[in-house]
């Protein structure tokens, strides 16, 4: 009988401390911001509407970059998927200040969730660099000079990166990519881009 009192106080303490842990795991669960979540969509979707204009899209981008800079300030970002939404709602701005915001944002979010798709951090790391005057080390960047011009591949430091590296964030290797300058100045692809 003794026994039997022994075992059911050590059942008993096992159960309260499983819950106790499971209470404090249930606490430690971040939720996405789901004001985050309305920002980006509806970024994406004025992107995607052919009835709106750049002028208006440019005016909505500033203001979603000054409301997200105020959830930023108020530690309302938890989650990779906040960090990642942030930072798409920069990568829309046009110079190296919102370029290095949303790089900051990219490895915030990829540091919590090491799944996250690193292309857009090897694209805007690209367009960063070249936007302060360096060249690009992913090779993520083509312009063209006019528009009867040929595509050309940005100024590229190809030391920087490895073929191996750029493939890990999502990038062809240097020849795919010649390969691809190659192919979008094809003869069906003129006028494409």
């Amino acid at each position: 009988m003794k026994y039997t009192y022994i075992l059911i106080l050590i059942i008993i303490v096992f159960s309260c401390k499983t819950k106790n842990k499971q209470e404090s795991e249930n606490q430690n669960i971040k939720i996405d911001n789901p004001e985050l979540i309305e920002i980006y969509k509806n970024d994406q979707n004025d992107k995607k509407n052919h009835t709106i204009t750049w002028l208006e899209i440019i005016k909505k981008d500033s203001l979603r970059r000054k409301r997200v800079d105020v959830i930023l300030n108020s530690n309302e970002i938890k989650t990779a998927n906040d960090y990642m939404n942030a930072s798409m709602i920069f990568k829309s701005g046009n110079d190296s200040i919102s370029y290095l915001k949303t790089i900051t944002l990219m490895k915030e979010a990829i540091k919590l969730d090491s799944t996250i798709n690193k292309l857009p951090l090897a694209e805007i790391t690209d367009r960063y660099l070249l936007s302060i005057g360096d060249p690009q080390i992913y090779g993520t960047q083509f312009y063209k000079e006019a528009y009867n011009k040929p595509w050309v591949l940005a100024k590229i430091d190809t030391t920087k990166i490895t073929d191996k590296e750029r493939v890990q964030f999502g990038v062809e290797t240097l020849e795919q990519l010649r390969d691809k300058v190659k192919h979008m100045n094809g003869e069906n692809h003129k006028h494409d881009h």
